[in-house]
């Protein structure tokens, strides 16, 4: 799409992408992916060390979009089938930071 210069056809031209976008509804997971996203990347998470909380849904596209956060470091776990087929974000990318206890003997 091209925007000509000035506030107004900015304007205009992102009012007409929100209103393309409520007439389509959230984006569909059209090859069935996400199931699949969201074990690889739990499965990655855990071996740098992560223990991730279930994956939580975005409500801009439930079908497509979930979130975890690692119980010890808070670290981010992302999918996003709109951007990469496979999880993203610090908690995939850094061994866990929170401090390692042994359990009581």
């Amino acid at each position: 799409m091209k925007v000509k210069r000035g506030a107004r056809a900015v304007e205009a031209a992102a009012l007409k992408a929100i209103e393309r976008a409520q007439q389509s509804g959230p984006p569909r997971d059209e090859y069935d992916e996400l199931q699949g996203s969201l074990k690889r990347g739990r499965a990655a998470a855990s071996r740098l060390g992560h223990n991730l909380t279930r994956w939580k849904r975005r409500a801009y596209a439930p079908n497509t979009a979930a979130t975890a956060f690692c119980r010890h470091c808070r670290a981010t776990a992302l999918v996003n089938l709109e951007h990469a087929s496979d999880a993203y974000g610090p908690a995939l990318k850094n061994r866990c930071s929170a401090p390692r206890t042994d359990p009581p003997a």
